[in-house]
């Protein structure tokens, strides 16, 4: 009697795309086998050795009945592409019309090897804050999405060139920015407030299964993807969130443990919640967006231009303004508008006076505004801005080493960067 060994696979896991993939199969000289590939889809189908795909019937072109010659047979599969991923079984039969057995240790009727196909998940990037959403245009678009395999192996870059986010409401003021105009640096991000690893997280929203006052315990309908020193961020209808701390620099309630069998969660915080209501979590980090997604992300290169009204970037910007009438020994100016104004900017110009040229007010309605020193300026007085900014652009690159195990959004969390400029 000959022998069939082994069944071999170059590779047992793939990704989502349409590929061939190789199998040996190790025996004795002249053992006759029968092999059979069946896709686990529904309803299952069959691999055809003649036409190169997978059907529904099952038919003598289904099974491949080939000799080995020397010790092993060499083949080939088409497995065609898959966005919601599959799994492939190879099914080796020994023939024993033709005196040949499986080897004698091994108890089964056939050798099975299974393949696992990976389904296409999708990597978005895109921006969060916590401060009123209505000044931060642009917050919350998705760009530069890639796509790959759940778990593939990768080195690929999202690339984050010139996000725009614009303050456009009424009055427009824009976000706050450091200057130096001894270096004629007239606006930039300190590099203290630059964006770091901490700043992007991904999120995990689900729902409560009960109610709790003051309670470190929380049933949800799904655990699914929260780890442990993930944050609560938000829980709806709730005014007990235990959220602390200053903007950019918020602390939440973590997760400290997770029971999977009752889907319950320990928080380091007591909150209040009712039932059937909605709860946010953020992976801070790339450790945590790791562990909740199965992705591994790098993010380098990140910074924030701000931009002035003719579009300059970096450090040639600045805002402009000009007088809506003369002003006689006052720090109480008029102006048209107070776009890329802030309480403390501080306005250049020909006849400013620098020694009172500090912003400390900023009217409600756009003008005046407020210095702290007097002026003598004639009326359309053009005067230049420093410290604030309208508009200003995102610029970075997320590189994916490992695509996670299900679609996922990235977020950075601009409110370390972008701190809104304040009228009064």
């Amino acid at each position: 009697m000959n022998r069939i060994n082994n069944l071999k696979l170059d590779n047992t896991e793939i990704n989502s795309s349409a590929q061939t993939i190789k199998y040996k199969i190790f025996g004795e000289e002249n053992a006759v086998f029968n092999l059979h590939i069946k896709d686990n889809s529904s309803p299952n189908k069959f691999y055809n050795f003649i036409t190169k795909e997978f059907t529904n019937t099952f038919s003598s072109q289904n099974s491949l009945l080939a000799t080995i010659s020397g010790k092993s047979y060499n083949g080939q599969v088409k497995i065609p592409a898959s966005a919601n991923g599959n799994r492939y079984r190879f099914i080796i039969i020994a023939n024993a019309h033709f005196n040949t057995i499986l080897k004698p240790n091994k108890p089964e009727i056939a050798i099975i090897e299974d393949l696992v196909q990976n389904e296409g998940v999708d990597v978005r990037f895109s921006t969060s804050t916590d401060q009123d959403t209505s000044k931060f245009n642009g917050i919350g678009t998705f760009t530069n999405s890639t796509s790959g395999s759940a778990n593939e192996t990768a080195d690929t870059s999202i690339n984050v060139s010139s996000y725009t986010i614009q303050d456009t409401s009424t009055p427009s003021l824009g976000y706050k920015f450091n200057f130096d105009y001894g270096a004629r640096i007239y606006n930039f991000l300190d590099s203290s407030l630059a964006p770091v690893d901490s700043d992007f997280f991904t999120k995990v929203t689900t729902q409560t299964n009960g109610s709790g006052t003051n309670s470190n315990s929380m049933t949800l309908d799904s655990v699914s993807n929260l780890v442990v020193d993930m944050s609560l961020v938000d829980i709806a209808d709730s005014s007990d969130e235990e959220q602390s701390g200053t903007l950019g620099v918020l602390t939440y309630p973590t997760i400290t443990a997770i029971d999977v069998d009752s889907k319950t969660i320990t928080l380091s915080a007591a909150v209040s919640f009712g039932d059937d209501k909605q709860v946010v979590f953020r992976a801070y980090g790339s450790d945590l967006i790791t562990q909740s997604t199965g992705g591994v992300f790098e993010f380098s290169n990140f910074n924030v231009f701000p931009t002035s009204p003719t579009g300059a970037r970096s450090q040639i910007n600045y805002g402009k303004a000009q007088t809506s009438n003369s002003v006689s020994s006052s720090n109480s100016i008029p102006v048209d508008n107070i776009i890329g104004l802030t309480v403390g900017g501080r306005v250049y110009g020909s006849k400013i006076d620098e020694s009172g040229n500090t912003i400390t007010a900023i009217h409600s309605s756009g003008s005046p505004i407020t210095l702290s020193g007097n002026q003598t300026l004639d009326d359309n007085t053009g005067f230049r801005v420093f410290g604030a900014a309208s508009t200003a652009e995102i610029d970075g690159t997320i590189t994916i080493k490992t695509f996670p195990t299900l679609d996922t959004d990235i977020f950075l969390d601009i409110d370390r960067a972008f701190v809104l400029s304040t009228i009064t």
